[in-house]
Order: structure tokens, then sequence, then C-alpha cells
């Protein structure tokens, strides 16, 4: 998703849905399923309105990327659960058969596999309740899982760039030094001079 955002695809799209003039800064944090935008633009109004236009198309991608997915996920469910049908339909008819048997007095050979049968069919229905769990697991989280904001936007009200503050430090301590710098090369040049004459 961070990466999405970050696309030069990404940023045309948000240009052509009225976001450009801003520049989006999209990170994921680790151990989530969160992404961090960091949007700046001219005005606080501007980046909540061009946060609000990035959320609104990362949700539309998110649909259109999670609907097969989903589509592929509920047939796999379904494909399962009639297998499940047609195997506990076959057990049931096995039974039957296995009752009819022993009150015939089958011979040993067929129980054995009559048991063999019935033991790789229950398998197998065990195989396919464990798939269809984990589909639906699966179904489950995509459904939940969607692209939206978590908190509020958040947009500062003092400009973040440029740094008045941290540019007019820099360049009194940068005058000062280059000042004294200065005074010191002048210094060891007159006193050349005086010991040259």
């Amino acid at each position: 998703l961070a990466e999405r955002a970050n696309s030069s695809g990404f940023a045309q799209r948000l240009e052509s849905a009225g976001g450009g003039g801003a520049s989006l800064q999209a990170t994921s944090v680790k151990n989530t399923k969160l992404v961090k935008l960091d949007v700046r633009a001219s005005t606080p109004e501007q980046a909540r309105k061009v946060t609000e236009t990035v959320i609104r198309l990362l949700q539309e991608d998110h649909q259109t990327l999670a609907e097969p997915i989903e589509r592929a996920l509920s047939k796999a469910v379904e494909q399962n659960n009639k297998e499940l049908q047609l195997i506990t339909q076959a057990i049931t008819q096995l039974n039957k058969q296995g009752q009819q048997a022993a009150n015939g007095k089958a011979d040993p050979l067929s129980y054995i596999i009559f048991n063999q049968a019935q033991q790789q069919l229950n398998d197998r229905r065990l195989e396919l309740v464990e798939k269809i769990n984990q589909s639906e697991a699966n179904l489950l989280e995509q459904r939940s899982f969607k692209t939206g904001p978590v908190t509020p936007t958040y947009a500062s009200d003092r400009p973040v760039y440029p740094k008045t503050n941290l540019v007019t430090l820099v360049a009194l301590l940068a005058g000062g030094f280059l000042g004294v710098l200065v005074v010191f090369v002048i210094n060891a040049y007159e006193n050349r001079t005086k010991v040259n004459r």
C-alpha cells in the first residue's frame, strides 16, 4: 500500500483528482497493517483535502484489488462444501452397507476393505473441513480488512518548511564563525607581512 501510494502513477492520479501542488510520502508502520501518510501542501486546508483524496483513491484501489480475491475464496469455500456433502453422503451409504454386511456375517476380507474405504473417506472429510475453515478465515480477514483512516487527520497551522528558527540559528552561528575566521586570517596576513619587512 505504501509503495503504491509513493508510485509515480499514483501521483498522477492524485494530481488529476485535485491533489496537485502537494507532496505525499507514505511509510508502512512496522509489525502492523497501518500506513502513515505525510502530506505537505501550501495550507493546512489543502493538506487535509489532499489527505482525504489520497484515502479515497486508496479505498478505490483496495476495492478493485479485493473483489477478485473475495470471489476466489468464496468459490473455494462453496466447492469444498459441495465435496464435503458428497463425502458425507458416501460415508452414510458406506455405513448402511457395512451394517447390512455385518448382519449377513460377511467374510473378513470384505470387512477389511470396507474399513479401509471408510478410513480414506473420513481422512478426506477431515482434510476438507480443515480447508473450509482456513478458506473461511481468509475470507473473513479479507472482508474485515478495509482501507480507511485510523486516526483523525492532523494538519499543523505552522509551516513545516522552511524552519525559520533553525535557519536563523544556523545563520547566526555560521556568520559568527566566519567573522572570527576572517579576523584570524587578516591577523595572520598582517603578521606575515610585518615579518617580511
